[in-house]
């Protein structure tokens, strides 16, 4: 077993079938509210690069990591391992917000896939777009070496609130913060969750991308729908 600061695990497992070697991992993440009250399990990504290419056998780890700056709120980070989770390499920060200082901005929720030619793709919600840190928008990280280095796009075609600012119609109160009208449809779970259940996969030509959206609204609530695009992998 191997850790990465701050929070996730790794267990190696023996070889499961003929040719085949898998992993299990075990996480332990912490709740942790993101600008405007959003509820945010720190679910890790996992990934392993199955290809014929160069980094053939390198498992990705991707996580979102409050900075400790109290500057950027949370970040995406990155970590590999080349030798099947034995050792890992320093945490990289692949989100641009991390890189501005001066700029406040949440970005959380990651997921990863490894296309079929050894690029490796990572979703998450940034708020980099929206000084106030409330709107957001989905991002997509690529990196064509393995993680060395990244480039980043926004997917969606438009940023959208956290379910609560939603249904109070994007008004701030007098004061500041966050308009807290009504929640979700099922307050019994969370007053305000965005579901932690974004998905991303590939083929040799595209990403194909979901994710949890509150552009819509029905009368005074929120609608969370289900939105997906495709991307072409670089």
């Amino acid at each position: 077993m191997s850790r990465l600061n701050p929070v996730p695990f790794f267990d190696a497992s023996a070889p499961v079938g003929p040719g085949c070697s898998c992993a299990a991992s075990t996480f332990f993440g912490a709740w942790r509210a993101r600008g405007g009250g959003i509820r945010s399990q720190e679910f890790p990504t996992l990934a392993v690069d199955t290809t014929t290419g160069p980094n053939r056998g390198n498992v990705y780890l991707a996580w979102n990591e409050v900075d400790g700056t109290g500057v950027n709120g949370t970040d995406i980070f990155f970590s590999r391992s080349t030798d099947g989770g034995l050792t890992w390499s320093k945490k990289k920060l692949i989100n641009r917000s991390g890189e501005q200082p001066t700029h406040d901005g949440d970005q959380f929720e990651p997921a990863m896939v490894v296309a079929p030619n050894g690029t490796i793709g990572i979703i998450y919600y940034n708020r980099e777009f929206d000084p106030q840190n409330e709107l957001m928008g989905l991002s997509l990280a690529t990196s064509m070496n393995g993680g060395v280095f990244w480039t980043t796009q926004l997917v969606s075609n438009t940023l959208f609130p956290p379910p609560l600012t939603a249904v109070a119609g994007l008004v701030r109160p007098a004061g500041g913060g966050f308009a807290t009208a009504c929640g979700n449809f099922d307050p019994a779970v969370a007053l305000c969750y965005m579901g932690e259940y974004n998905g991303i996969a590939a083929d040799a030509n595209s990403f194909y991308i979901s994710w949890g959206d509150n552009r819509s609204r029905i009368g005074a609530r929120a609608d969370p729908d289900v939105f997906f695009t495709k991307v072409p992998v670089p």
